[in-house]
């Protein structure tokens, strides 16, 4: 693959104003075009490029010094705003889908990416084109029917927002909107005819394989929690058929020792809010959104560069000179994210190994086990069915463990290609062309 690839977008040299707008129904706004406008802290529109100016069809004395609630569409939930805001004042990145209104009543929907910078803020824009798009139509209209029939408060609007959007799989909506930002550069290169950007597909890559391991390590933490209650019921057994003390107990007490260190082990450094596993997928998350917001930004300054029209109050050089100043910040933060992402994957994967070892341990116990039941004979009774139990529950703990340790080496790998393609590949200016 070249080092520079071209995305196709509309020819900026075109003169959108003589452009015929529709009477009713979506301004006109093409896949590959993207737009942007900058605003003070409290809102404000400071600045823009021509295709938000085209798109919005305001005049700039009337969008310049306008609060940006100007293009607002009513159709937008209270709850995307609450949470937008808060984000944003946080000094993070919001991306999310937006319904806006021009001037003369056409709608326009829009992916944006809300950026904090300096004293203020920046809105980059692009068409939607995936499928999810109608998933979040039905949302917001859902969201708006609860808000005003409901007399909802933005915040308790957001709430059940987010709720909505576990029920779609996403634990939060940091989740939703990253891998959102992903669908819809994917979409929207292949609208254009543009080959996918793997920069993209590896990041969603490992955050698939980092799901993929939660889930199993989830089920193995099942799996110990069943292995707890048989050997406790073990123990009890044993107490009964050796009041005294045996190697029955001795073995039942070794075995829910080893079976504890185990899974607390796993509890502690795969899935606790501490593990590797919660730094891979919070770091590869951020450099994804990071990485999808710098491509956005740089489609901005390319579009800044060739449009060469008036832009009202707004200085054009100036614009380009806060687009690329953000561009590299969120280009470095996305690499500093994913730097040792590969590290912490391979780590687990050692780990997973030497559990593998341990388990051989609670093997041999099974094994010693069914040898002093036997010796018991008649008198074992319940024992049997027992120690069978302990037979099966480590071999579903082995299976989940040998498909932890493939999720991690999975993550490992794409991690990897992210980096090569960071450090190997031209700069994102040059990959558009």
């Amino acid at each position: 693959m070249n080092q520079v690839e071209k995305f196709k977008t509309p020819n900026p040299v075109v003169d959108r104003r003589q452009e015929a707008r529709p009477k009713t129904g979506e301004a006109p706004f093409a896949p590959g075009e993207v737009f942007y406008s900058r605003t003070d802290r409290h809102g404000i529109i400071l600045g823009g490029n021509y295709t938000f100016y085209r798109i919005s069809n305001y005049p700039w004395d009337e969008l310049i010094g306008a609060p940006h609630k100007l293009v607002r569409h009513p159709d937008m939930p209270r709850a995307v705003l609450h949470i937008m805001w808060e984000r944003i004042q946080k000094g993070e990145v919001f991306g999310s889908y937006i319904k806006n209104r021009a001037k003369d009543g056409l709608h326009y929907w829009l992916f944006a990416v809300f950026i904090p910078w300096q004293d203020g803020f920046l809105s980059a824009r692009i068409k939607p084109t995936s499928a999810r798009l109608k998933v979040v139509q039905d949302l917001y209209r859902k969201t708006r029917a609860w808000e005003e029939r409901d007399g909802l408060t933005p915040a308790e609007s957001a709430a059940r927002m987010i709720e909505n959007n576990q029920e779609l799989g996403y634990d939060d909506y940091r989740a939703f909107e990253t891998d959102s930002l992903a669908e819809e550069l994917l979409a929207e290169r292949t609208a254009v005819g543009a080959p996918p950007d793997d920069l993209i597909l590896h990041s969603r890559r490992v955050l698939q394989e980092a799901s993929r391991l939660g889930d199993h390590t989830r089920r193995l933490l099942d799996e110990f929690t069943s292995l707890t209650s048989i050997t406790q019921n073990m123990q009890i057994k044993a107490f009964q058929l050796e009041p005294e003390g045996g190697p029955v107990t001795e073995l039942s007490k070794t075995y829910g020792d080893m079976s504890d260190e185990i899974s607390d082990w796993f509890a502690r450094n795969v899935v606790s809010e501490d593990s590797n596993f919660a730094k891979i997928t919070a770091r590869v998350s951020q450099a994804l959104l990071l990485n999808g917001t710098a491509s956005i930004l740089n489609r901005c300054l390319l579009q800044l560069k060739s449009e060469r029209r008036h832009l009202g109050r707004t200085d054009p050089e100036t614009e380009r000179q806060k687009i690329s100043e953000l561009m590299v910040d969120y280009l470095e933060g996305a690499g500093a994210a994913v730097s040792n992402v590969a590290d912490e994957a391979l780590r687990i994967s050692k780990m997973c190994k030497d559990m593998h070892r341990n388990l051989m341990g609670l093997k041999i116990i099974c094994v010693t086990c069914k040898i002093e039941n036997a010796r018991l004979g008649d008198a074992s009774g319940s024992l049997d069915e027992i120690v069978m139990k302990l037979e099966v529950v480590p071999a579903n703990i082995e299976r989940h463990i040998a498909e932890i340790k493939t999720c991690a080496e999975a993550v490992a790998s794409a991690a990897d290609l992210i980096k090569w393609r960071e450090d190997g590949f031209a700069p994102p200016q040059l990959r558009y062309g």
